[in-house]
């Protein structure tokens, strides 16, 4: 059974890791590494908020060290994109997950401070990261924990839709439709996708049924808490609400997908073991 678990762990560890080198690369693309950010001048605001955590980082000089000096940023990246490649032909060096950790979680601080935002998803990779400093039975009790946690972003999506009203509002998709693709809509108005944002618009009946069903699909997740037997449904869930918030919002999560991991199966993750273990 432990050669099992074992062999689960690693098989875990690998989509995890891959993953994150996915991601990586498209905060290329995005151009939102550390790098890109520092490039031709060291970042002009920042927003620490209130956030113990964030002032820590700050009083500690580490961010400042890294967003004036390229050198050091460019260096942070490199180790960014190179841990995971180690941690995947080096499984069994525990210390590189928890350097991991910390860079996840520096990068974490320091694009939230740069941009002025704090955006929740990019603490996916952290806090995914934070199981696979464990192994055995502490590592599935945190991978369940993580499991929780995805599941309550969803509902608890739909809760604040719920308890603050704004799901009983009228037109209220139209409300936000407008004001999320109102640029969009001048800029590029006979791009197709601008031409189906206009139908969403005068298709209201359709469009405000869309928020009731984000609602519902968001709901639907609190069954997670009582079962796992559902997962894979739960799976394909979230990724049709990915799908389709990007298709009406063209807001993209990928973090959302290493959380996503968590609603695999077990069934799957044990396939083939038994014959890698014999």
């Amino acid at each position: 059974m432990e050669a099992i678990n074992n062999t689960v762990f690693e098989k875990k560890k690998r989509y995890f890791f891959v993953g994150v080198l996915m991601l990586l690369c498209y905060y290329v693309y995005n151009y939102i590494l550390l790098t890109q950010f520092c490039l031709n001048a060291s970042p002009a605001l920042m927003f620490p908020s209130i956030d113990n955590g964030y002032w820590l980082v700050l009083a500690t000089g580490v961010f400042y060290f890294f967003a004036n000096n390229l050198a050091a940023a460019i260096s942070f990246d490199i180790l960014f994109f190179l841990l995971p490649i180690l941690i995947l032909f080096l499984p069994y060096k525990r210390w590189l997950n928890i350097l991991f950790l910390t860079v996840c979680f520096l990068y974490a601080i320091f694009i939230n401070t740069i941009a002025a935002h704090h955006f929740h998803l990019f603490l996916a990779m952290p806090v995914l990261a934070f199981a696979f400093c464990f192994t055995g039975k502490r590592f599935e009790n945190i991978w369940r924990a993580i499991r929780y946690y995805t599941l309550f972003i969803f509902v608890s999506a739909a809760l604040w839709k719920l308890f603050r009203g704004s799901i009983f509002e009228p037109n209220q998709m139209l409300n936000i439709l407008h004001a999320q693709h109102a640029q969009f809509l001048y800029e590029q108005p006979n791009a197709i996708h601008a031409k189906f944002i206009r139908w969403l618009i005068t298709h209201s009946t359709f469009s405000n049924l869309l928020i009731y069903f984000a609602a519902l699909l968001q709901i639907l997740f609190v069954i997670g808490f009582f079962t796992s037997k559902i997962d894979t449904y739960l799976l394909a869930m979230l990724l049709s609400f990915v799908a389709v918030n990007y298709c009406v919002m063209q807001i993209f999560p990928p973090e959302i997908f290493l959380f996503a991991l968590t609603l695999v199966p077990q069934s799957f993750w044990q396939k083939g073991t038994m014959n890698s273990t014999l």
